[in-house]
């Protein structure tokens, strides 16, 4: 099939980003694409204006900051998974990461388009649920942080405002000594997952003291 017509924007910044979203509630942001251009091809998406938010340097920051590792929207998964900061605190997300899809959709696919497309097969909202990351979203009315256990609302459905986009997303850095992990299940590595698991486990003299689980599956 080919996708619906539909107008395209290259955003020069993130507040001409916004200014075009809030005045068009059928406006799509455009990141990686790799989401988002299959659900176009099969018509299950018909956006009036697709708004390019690639040129947005500052989405590509990845930083330490306040005790959060933060990742910009649009740092790819393969610059994430290359990045020193985040294998020094964070090693699991190069390890989640490495099961997405296949190197040439990882240097395309970011970060927060993985995040705000809620996909209940996908790594990266289960594990930003599982740590109650931060979802920092900018609007219209400047800018809000959402945990991410109140940002999912349903499958694909997330607390994102028609005006606002996702700018970053901050992951703890200290886990209070928990253990993290993650498995899943494929048929081939690199396609979606027939099932997975991302969980933290607390231990103190050698007793679970805490165990947290948060399961993904392609439903």
């Amino acid at each position: 099939m080919k996708s619906p017509a539909f107008s395209y924007y290259e955003a020069k910044d993130l507040a001409d980003a916004i200014n075009v979203k809030k005045t068009d509630d059928d406006a799509v942001i455009l990141a990686g694409g790799q989401s988002l251009l299959p659900t176009l091809n099969m018509r299950l998406s018909n956006p009036s204006v697709l708004i390019d938010i690639g040129k947005i340097k500052e989405l590509r920051e990845i930083k330490i900051e306040d005790g959060y590792l933060s990742i910009g929207a649009m740092s790819s998964h393969s610059k994430v998974m290359s990045n020193e900061d985040v294998n020094e605190v964070l090693p699991i997300l190069n390890k989640i990461l490495s099961q997405v899809a296949h190197p040439a959709i990882r240097n395309k696919g970011t970060h927060g388009g993985s995040v705000a497309y809620g996909d209940p097969a996908a790594e990266l909202p289960a594990f930003a649920v599982l740590v109650d990351a931060q979802i920092v979203l900018s609007g219209s009315s400047g800018e809000r942080i959402v945990s991410a256990k109140e940002f999912y609302k349903g499958l694909f459905e997330t607390s994102i405002n028609s005006d606002e986009i996702l700018t970053s997303v901050k992951y703890p850095i200290n886990q209070n000594n928990k253990q993290l992990f993650f498995d899943e299940i494929t048929r081939r590595h690199g396609d979606y997952a027939m099932a997975g698991l991302v969980g933290s486990i607390k231990q103190k003299s050698n007793i679970n003291e805490e165990i947290n689980l948060v399961f993904f599956w392609n439903w």
